[in-house]
């Protein structure tokens, strides 16, 4: 199957039916379409995977100065797919990316380990 690329976020967004996009859904390579019920291959522009890890980092409240760490390790395949980045998602609202991250029940504990994904890349 063909992998269809997206300019921007919110593109990728309403391509999905507008539902949400997760971290691990990312990683993965893979966008379910509700259209059709098929998971579909697609990759990002550099500026659509700039907004998305950006967006990631701010949702987690991590330093300016790890944005392009993160950036980097996104683009390169650097963070493995654990069950925890499924927490971090985004979705539209106004035809804007809204980022967002669910925390279980030991908040202190696991900002501090998604951070250290994102920014080691393991």
């Amino acid at each position: 199957m063909k992998k269809r690329t997206y300019k921007t976020l919110a593109g990728l967004l309403r391509a999905n039916g507008e539902q949400q996009f997760t971290m691990s859904d990312f990683l993965g390579g893979q966008i379910y379409d509700n259209k059709h019920y098929k998971w579909r291959p697609f990759e990002l522009t550099d500026n659509a995977l700039r907004e998305l890890s950006d967006g990631f980092c701010q949702a987690l409240g991590c330093q300016k100065r790890k944005y392009d760490e993160v950036f980097h390790n996104m683009k390169y395949g650097r963070i493995e797919n654990c069950g925890i980045l499924s927490r971090l998602w985004v979705e539209l609202r106004g035809n804007k990316p809204s980022f967002t991250y669910c925390v279980g029940q030991d908040g202190g504990y696991e900002y501090p380990l998604v951070k250290r994904i994102l920014y080691r890349g393991y």
